[in-house]
C-alpha cells in the first residue's frame, strides 16, 4: 500500500513543498526545482537531514514527513 501527500505552496519569494510518506516502503519524490533548505523534519533536526541542499529528488523513508523550501 502506497499512501504519500503532496502539499507545494508559493508566492513571489518563496516555493514551500510539504511531502508525507505514509507507506511501509521508503518513497521516492522528483522535484520540479531543487531543494533549497530543509525547514522541517520529523525523523531528523532539519539542520542535519539526510536530504542534500541542491537535490532534486526526495527519499524519504516509512513514516516520514519532509518540509522543504525548494528553489
Amino acid at each position: 500500500l502506497e499512501f504519500r501527500r503532496v502539499l507545494f505552496r508559493s508566492d513571489e519569494n518563496k516555493r514551500v513543498l510539504v511531502v508525507a510518506n505514509f507507506s511501509s516502503k521508503e518513497a521516492q519524490i522528483r522535484l520540479d526545482g531543487s531543494v533549497k533548505k530543509v525547514l522541517l523534519s520529523n525523523t531528523n533536526d532539519a539542520e542535519k537531514s539526510t536530504v542534500s541542499v541542491g537535490a532534486s529528488e526526495l527519499k524519504l523513508e516509512s513514516c516520514e514527513v519532509l518540509v522543504v523550501l525548494v528553489k
